[in-house]
């Protein structure tokens, strides 16, 4: 039994067109990289500063008023931590962009007609990405400019 590209076979033996039209034309890594990467990132970004500055900064029972390590070791290794974070923001929001530029053309017709149908399920991904990475690449910048403006200890 041969399938086009855009349809699939269903139980009578006629075909009808895939639901996600546009599955070919983005991978299944790089929709995942883009709604995960930016989570992915914050997620890793915040746990590894906040280990690194509390123990910097309170390492037994009381805090000190300076890190162990130095105040601008702890500040670059934070700044260290924070550009890999923004640098997997930027790429995650960059593939989300690019996978829904390139799925631009999966929906024809109305909302009520995608939703009716199922349509879109790669370009509705895709703009998740984009809105995931967005948010997180916003809470990163925000977490990077709380490690700039606040002091450390």
């Amino acid at each position: 039994m041969s399938t086009r590209n855009n349809t699939a076979p269903t139980l009578g033996g006629s075909s009808v067109d895939h639901p996600s039209p546009s599955r070919g034309t983005v991978g299944l890594t790089s929709l995942w990289f883009g709604l995960g990467g930016g989570p992915i990132a914050w997620s890793v970004f915040t746990i590894a500063i906040y280990a690194i500055a509390a123990q910097a900064c309170f390492p037994r029972m009381v805090p000190l008023s300076t890190p162990t390590m130095g105040a601008r070791t702890l500040y670059v290794s934070l700044i260290v931590i924070s550009c890999a974070a923004v640098i997997v923001g930027v790429a995650a929001g960059l593939v989300s962009m690019r996978n829904w530029r390139r799925t631009s053309g999966e929906i024809s017709g109305n909302t009520h007609w995608a939703l009716d149908t199922g349509e879109g399920r790669t370009r509705f991904m895709a703009v998740s990405s984009v809105m995931t990475s967005a948010v997180f690449l916003l809470a990163i910048l925000v977490d990077v400019a709380a490690i700039v403006v606040v002091k450390p200890c």
